[in-house]
């Protein structure tokens, strides 16, 4: 039990955490070109030994304490746990073939290895749910994936019939027969002659189902397809070498798999994945058990608790004439055409900086560094009368105004530095460079002001959390990618496509490689340079002596990545990405949506400057008039228009000492989310003009949740005697109200209105 205990704590999985983000760290620099007699060589197998040996012990650990697979806690009960286990007992077994020669058959599983940073999926909770969504969403896909696979079938077989053995020609372009294809030939562009071979192109063929298929998935993933098309309609006959559009009805095969395959088969077998994760991942949150208006329900709560009352912007107080310098600053800058003015000079600046080029001439160079220290100086300016307006602490509250502050610092030690340049002292003109980058950010506060652009901003930050998990999941694939094709790959032979800007010659160079592969760039062209050998490409394309021939295992590692990193993991990216920007944009309109939220946070603040929580029960009305639509008025009518809304709303009254009632932050918001809920998202209208029924009802209503039922009843009579006329009523009825608040800690009834 205890053993139990410690290896379930916490300190044990940060331990054996650390342990294996460092033995995963270590396989990035365990490469096959590493000298075995070199010190780095033996420094990584003392590192492998011990960290095999940890995970050794862990893993027998585990087994003695939780048995293999009796119990529903035994080791092998999880799949998680299978998989740690193989990769410790192929560790193992590498280990051990290193140094017995009778065992160097097992040298192989040596590239097993590269599945141990796969062991920190099961540390990281987020992360072990992206996967495990994955995993539990492939069952859901086989008939698609039969489907796929039976259209991919059909195509090659019909691609085998059209064009088996046609595509092949000779490497001298000047023969166009197989049978004058012999002896040696000297290459247009000179050097050493060359043996004439006979052969594939390295784009693909249709010799085989194998190449076929192979050849139609390149093809549907879009890449370099047009060339692959070209050599369909030059195909000539069997053993005749291809001829200029000798074939153009093939182009209709092409184009209709080109169609069927990218624009159907690819998108609905992605589609599918991710339709199916989604359906997963929400029964797993629990969410797969309510209905929609549940969700909405919960979604909403969880905005309205994760909000809270801001401080508004107050203005300067005090009688010297500095102070009222200051306020009149502070109505200047918080007057929306400030905002504007300042949008135009940004959006002139950019116009500036864009009608730059090279060798442009030097009075035009002084005119633009001119017009440059003009903007800094207008915004510094800007900087200036916000700081006098608002001071230090109100400035700094706002994460916009600190940004602003900082290009603004950013652009005056630019122009300090082509001040000092320019008087004929030394600078680096790449700090220049790296200084001007804060002029161009600029054109980054406009949007602030526009509220698209804000609410792609607020999408951005909202996905954070899932792009993490999905970004680390890309990062662990890439990685162990990377390893292995290292492992594979580092010693093959430069081509068209494996030369010195893209191979796997070391960690770095492999995951930049794989990063290029990730976008879709030539991919496949890496993967046919990755199986060149003796006997399929031409003479002195390789070497199996010198090691430098490519394997068919190129073919999966290359096909895989492609549908595991591009078309699954990268796919989550952009739906994670689309998911959050239809919540807040598309939502149902009768939910808050982050906008909304803002919106009321802005008004409560004018209410509670001091950002208390609490607002008075009187001042009801003005927050609702105040509002945006659909939730208030949206500044129109009187504060009495606001009666019917704020008498149907049920919210908790808090008593504070002295008999004053307050309302709180979120019962408010709260009462307002389920108050547009009941209207189904409809906006409020303003009614006509307000009875003295109704100003009485909501009155008397405010005095009950504060007095006694007998003042109550007192109060009904008085008004219902003073009533002759609505006006009349209306007036007694004020004067009543007003008489008996008065005598009690109450607000008067005008403020209460």
């Amino acid at each position: 039990r205890r053993l139990k205990l410690v290896l379930r704590s916490s300190t044990w999985d940060q331990v054996i955490l650390i342990s294996i983000i460092l033995s995963s760290a270590t396989l990035a620099f365990d490469m096959p070109s590493v000298d075995p007699e070199s010190d780095t060589a033996r420094i990584l197998y003392g590192l492998d030994f011990f960290f095999t040996g940890l995970f050794t012990v862990e893993m027998t650990l585990k087994l003695y304490a939780f048995g293999f697979c009796k119990n529903d806690d035994a080791y092998f009960r999880s799949s998680w746990n299978v998989l740690d286990g193989a990769i410790v007992v192929t560790s193992l077994i590498s280990l051990i073939a290193k140094d017995v020669d009778g065992l160097s058959v097992f040298r192989s599983l040596r590239a097993l290895r590269t599945l141990r940073p796969l062991r920190v999926v099961q540390r990281f909770p987020g992360l072990r749910k992206v996967v495990n969504s994955l995993f539990r969403a492939v069952p859901e896909c086989i008939n698609l994936f039969q489907v796929c696979f039976l259209v991919l079938l059909v195509y090659g077989l019909f691609g085998m019939q059209f064009m088996q053995g046609k595509a092949q020609a000779c490497n001298d372009e000047s023969i166009s027969a197989k049978l004058d294809c012999v002896g040696s030939f000297t290459p247009p562009d000179g050097g050493l002659p060359l043996e004439r071979w006979w052969g594939n192109p390295d784009n693909g063929n249709f010799d085989n189902i194998g190449y076929a298929m192979l050849t139609l998935f390149e093809m549907a993933t879009l890449e370099m397809w047009p060339d692959m098309l070209f050599l369909a309609m030059d195909t000539n006959d069997v053993g005749k070498a291809p001829l200029i559009n000798s074939n153009p009805w093939m182009s209709v095969y092409i184009i209709s798999w080109i169609v069927v395959s990218a624009f159907f088969l690819l998108n609905l077998f992605v589609g599918v994945v991710l339709e199916n994760f989604n359906n997963i991942r929400a029964q797993e949150d629990g969410s797969g058990l309510i209905s929609d208006e549940q969700k909405e329900w919960m979604r909403t709560h969880t905005h309205i608790l994760r909000s809270t009352a801001q401080r508004a912007l107050r203005a300067p107080w005090g009688r010297s004439r500095f102070a009222r310098f200051r306020k009149y600053l502070f109505t200047i800058v918080m007057q929306p055409s400030f905002d504007y003015v300042v949008a135009a000079i940004v959006l002139l600046n950019v116009f500036v900086m864009s009608f730059q080029w090279f060798h442009q001439p030097n009075a035009v160079t002084v005119l633009d560094e001119g017009l440059d220290m003009l903007f800094t100086t207008l915004f510094t300016l800007e900087m200036c009368l916000k700081l006098l307006a608002l001071g230090p602490a109100q400035y700094s509250r706002n994460p916009w105004n600190v940004f602003d502050a900082t290009l603004v610092t950013g652009a005056l030690v630019a122009d300090f530095l082509i001040l000092i340049s320019a008087a004929g002292i030394g600078v680096n003109p790449s700090l220049i460079r790296m200084m001007r980058v804060f002029r161009i950010a600029r054109l980054l506060r406009l949007m602030r002001m526009r509220e698209g652009m804000s609410r792609l901003i607020t999408t951005i930050f909202i996905s954070v959390p899932a792009l993490a998990n999905v970004g680390l999941l890309l990062s662990l694939l890439m990685y162990v990618y990377s390893i292995l094709g290292v492992e594979l790959f580092s010693s093959l032979a430069f081509g068209e496509f494996i030369n010195e800007d893209a191979n796997f010659t070391g960690f770095g160079m492999a995951l930049l490689t794989l990063f290029r592969c990730i976008t879709g760039e030539s991919y496949n062209g890496l993967m046919h340079d990755a199986i060149v050998s003796e006997e399929r490409n031409a003479p002195g394309r390789c070497s199996d002596a010198e090691g430098t021939c490519g394997s068919l295992f190129a073919v999966p590692y290359f096909v895989s990545f492609q549908v595991l990193g591009v078309q699954v993991v990268l796919q989550l990216i952009l739906a994670a990405m689309l998911d959050t920007f239809a919540i807040e944009t598309t939502s149902d309109s009768s939910t808050l949506t982050s906008r909304q939220l803002t919106l009321f946070s802005e008004a409560w603040a004018e209410l509670d400057p001091e950002a208390t929580q609490m607002i008075r029960h009187a001042e009801l009305a003005q927050l609702v008039m105040s509002l945006p639509q659909p939730l208030g008025f949206n500044g129109e009518g009187t504060p009495e228009d606001a009666l019917p809304i704020v008498q149907k709303m049920k919210v908790k009254v808090h008593k504070q000492k002295g008999g004053s009632a307050m309302l709180q932050f979120h019962d408010v918001l709260g009462a307002l989310s389920h108050s547009l809920q009941k209207r189904g998202g409809a906006s409020l209208t303003l009614p006509p003009k307000s009875s003295c029924r109704r100003v009485n009802s909501f009155v008397a209503g405010s005095f009950v949740r504060r007095g006694s039922k007998k003042s109550v009843e007192e109060m009904a009579k008085r008004l219902a005697a003073g009533r002759t006329t609505p006006e009349q009523g209306c007036t007694s009825s004020m004067a009543v109200l007003s008489q008996r608040f008065a005598t009690t800690s109450l607000p008067s009834t005008t403020e209460l209105l």
